[in-house]
């Protein structure tokens, strides 16, 4: 009985004394760590800026880079939420005679301000495909650029002159203005009647069996807003694409009713 409380006794003390060792010493990493760690600042202390900095990239590139990566990709996701891209509205496409690009800057700042409410996150698009020229090859680039436009989606209005009329109305580019007009009538009656006075007629659908002469066109020419914004003097008629989003039709009148306002 003796015998085994002292072995007890023992035991006890050897597991007190492996406890108080395993309190008293470091962690075979947390020393190694440290140590390294201290070596590292010593180093630096001593080298010049130049040399430090050349020390830093040559050892720290890697996490350089990593770090930077991670905090471009951060701040570009802020700024995505903060920022967000603002959303087109009515996006115009002019095809005909010559346009600078501040003059379509300008109309495009003239019927955001016309269109949009304020504070809406919302843009208007204007930009100038020529299909017609004189050098072909540029020519059919441009065709084949506004065809995959078109299927995409992307237009609401086209500028055009008359004879593109024609053409965009055969391939079905356009449509007819029937809806729009009448949209126009209810939101601007006095503006209703100069328009009518300025519509085109055109055989709409020429690969359909049974194509029909319909209104597609307005002849925007002598429009006031045309002048004010330095356009030059060019055969102008505003037309409507196949592929215009029916959300901003409004968009679409409203900015057809401008052309026609006076100051």
């Amino acid at each position: 009985m003796e015998n085994k409380e002292n072995t007890e006794n023992i035991e006890s003390t050897e597991v007190i004394d492996n406890v108080e060792t395993i309190e008293n010493t470091e962690t075979p990493i947390g020393k190694p760590i440290k140590k390294q760690f201290s070596m590292e600042i010593a180093k630096l202390r001593e080298l010049p800026f130049k040399k430090k900095m050349e020390y830093i990239w040559d050892y720290y590139k890697v996490h350089i880079i990593v770090f930077i990566l991670l905090a471009a990709l951060v701040g570009s996701l802020i700024n995505s939420i903060l920022n967000p891209r603002p959303e087109t509205v009515l996006f115009i496409s002019w095809n005909t005679g010559f346009a600078m690009d501040t003059n379509l800057s300008d109309l495009a700042r003239a019927m955001e301000e016309n269109i949009i409410e304020e504070f809406r996150n919302e843009k208007v698009d204007a930009i100038s495909i020529l299909t017609t020229g004189e050098d072909a090859s540029h020519n059919m680039a441009n065709v084949q650029r506004l065809v995959a436009m078109i299927s995409a989606g992307v237009f609401d209005v086209f500028v055009i002159d008359s004879e593109q009329i024609i053409e965009y109305s055969e391939s079905v580019f356009i449509q007819p203005l029937d809806n729009l007009l009448a949209l126009v009538q209810s939101l601007n009656p006095g503006a209703d009647a100069k328009i009518q006075e300025n519509t085109i007629t055109a055989m709409h659908g020429y690969d359909d069996d049974n194509p029909t002469e319909r209104v597609v066109g307005v002849n925007i020419t002598d429009s006031y807003l045309l002048t004010e914004l330095g356009f030059l003097p060019q055969e102008a008629y505003f037309t409507i694409s196949i592929s215009s989003n029916i959300e901003y039709f409004e968009n679409v009148a409203k900015a057809l009713i401008l052309f026609f306002e006076q100051p």
